[in-house]
């Protein structure tokens, strides 16, 4: 552990246990708007990351296609399978 010159403590952690890391800075008062990546999607709905690959491969959920190649699926779609499930 070290403390930097604001008298923040720093603790080293493993990779593993530091969970899913931010993406993106959001300034005060912006809403997060940043779309999920398929991990962080099933994750939140409750299936298996293959499942929503599934479903994106048969056209049941929307994404966005990055140039490299990466889904990623807006958070509306969360609340929408959420409702359609329950």
């Amino acid at each position: 552990m070290t403390i930097d010159r604001r008298g923040l403590r720093e603790v080293k952690i493993k990779l593993s246990d530091r969970g899913p890391q931010p993406r993106a800075t959001l300034r005060p008062g912006q809403p997060d708007i940043a779309p999920l990546r398929v991990s962080e999607f099933a994750r939140l709905i409750g299936v298996a990351e293959n499942t929503v690959y599934r479903w994106i491969s048969a056209g049941l959920l929307p994404v966005i296609t990055l140039p490299s190649g990466q889904f990623r699926i807006k958070k509306e779609e969360v609340d929408r399978i959420l409702e359609q499930r329950a």
